[in-house]
């Protein structure tokens, strides 16, 4: 017989980190080997509404609470896995599910999709603080999504019960279209000020004005925010760039628009997990230019298949270096792929996930190690990106 996993989280609308990893995990082989049991905890089916308090969204929880308690009673999995809120609301409205696991007697894992824990927990009032360490630490353990962000559940979890596990996925690209005679950048995300998108049109402000070089820059995604929207529309238009900025995508739309590039630009100005994004565009073989958030660096490796920057200066010099030096993109590319295909695949996720479930349900002594090796280039990953102010333009990368 199977033993019975009950699985907590999101899925799409909208579609969001959370609700992806959900999605995948449901549709895997885990399937094969587990009786997996979803609580859907969605109760908003847009990103603009995740913003906004709704009363009908208390009774929309209250049912999510119900329907927990009948899974629980009638169901009886062994373990449970979930995907733990990083603010002080989502944080009290997870106290009720988090208990209800734990007094049923079932194994609560925590799952850490972001990097935001200890930030939160020490803006907390102490009372906040010390009820969430504590309902934490009664729990049999956490997944973070990578080996630097382990720090996050130290001193509320043993270390050997801190799973890691990065994200992974399947991507059906098309084929990829022809180099044109111009730079094509692309920016894909949900469209929020914290993702960094003013600082992406403020480096694409320096192509054009300063270094002058032809490119076009499509940014595609949600805007939960109408009035950024209209802010950073009018940023480019201001400055006359060749942006063009398209709704959120998905699917093989999507697709399309990682295959029709040439860098991916990705510079979130807050902490982040491990994006999505950043492993759509290893898999599409593209370079990538990011900054250090979360388990971003564990993906993009200090040139080696892209770069960290702490500036948009930054981001528009290496943006001129890869316009002059396209066999380097290719380069970088190639890495890009090698890099997703030995760490980042679906198939290499939901095998950690089934070896920490393994270990969890079959009583095995719990490890740190969940198959997830190095980094190939353990050197490049320990390169810091440059400080901001330093001038890496140079004659070997802006001459043609």
């Amino acid at each position: 017989m199977k033993k019975k996993v009950l699985l907590l989280g999101k899925i799409p609308p909208p579609d969001f980190g959370p609700a992806i990893a959900t999605k995948i995990l449901l549709a895997s082989d885990l399937n094969d080997h587990y009786e997996l049991i979803h609580l859907d905890t969605r109760i908003n089916h847009s990103l603009s509404s995740m913003y906004h308090f709704k009363a009908v969204k208390i009774f929309k929880m209250m049912r999510i609470y119900l329907k927990m308690i009948k899974l629980l009673c009638t169901r009886r999995p062994e373990v449970m896995i979930h995907p733990i809120s990083q603010s002080t609301l989502g944080f009290c409205k997870d106290l009720f599910l988090l208990y209800a696991g734990l007094l049923s007697g079932t194994k609560v894992l925590l799952h850490l999709r972001g990097s935001q824990l200890k930030l939160w927990l020490d803006s907390c009032p102490p009372l906040m603080r010390k009820i969430a360490i504590i309902s934490m630490k009664q729990c049999y353990g956490g997944i973070v999504l990578g080996k630097n962000l382990v720090y996050l559940f130290e001193n509320i979890l043993p270390r050997n019960r801190i799973f890691v596990v990065p994200n992974g996925g399947t991507y059906p690209f098309p084929e990829k279209t022809p180099a044109r005679p111009y730079l094509r950048i692309l920016c894909l995300s949900n469209m929020k000020p914290s993702k960094g998108i003013e600082d992406v049109l403020q480096a694409a402000a320096l192509l054009k004005n300063k270094f002058k070089i032809p490119f076009s820059l499509d940014i595609v995604g949600d805007w939960p925010d109408h009035h950024f929207q209209d802010q950073m529309q009018a940023l480019s238009s201001a400055q006359s760039l060749p942006v063009t900025f398209h709704e959120g995508v998905n699917g093989s739309r999507k697709l399309e628009f990682f295959a029709n590039c040439d860098v991916f630009v990705f510079t979130p100005r807050a902490p982040e997990g491990h994006p999505w994004v950043v492993v759509e565009a290893m898999a599409a073989g593209l370079p990538i230019i990011s900054t250090d958030r979360g388990a971003i660096r564990e993906s993009v490796l200090h040139g080696y298949n892209g770069y960290l920057v702490e500036h948009y200066t930054q981001t528009a010099q290496y943006l001129v270096r890869l316009y002059h030096n396209p066999e380097q993109r290719k380069i970088l590319g190639k890495q890009s792929i090698k890099h997703y295909e030995q760490h980042f695949t679906e198939a290499k996720m939901i095998n950690r996930f089934r070896f920490l479930l393994e270990q969890i349900i079959g009583e095995k002594s719990p490890t740190l190690q969940t198959g997830y090796k190095e980094c190939v280039q353990p050197s490049l990953v320990e390169q810091k990106p440059p400080k901001a102010g330093v001038n890496i333009e140079t004659e070997s990368f802006i001459s043609s």
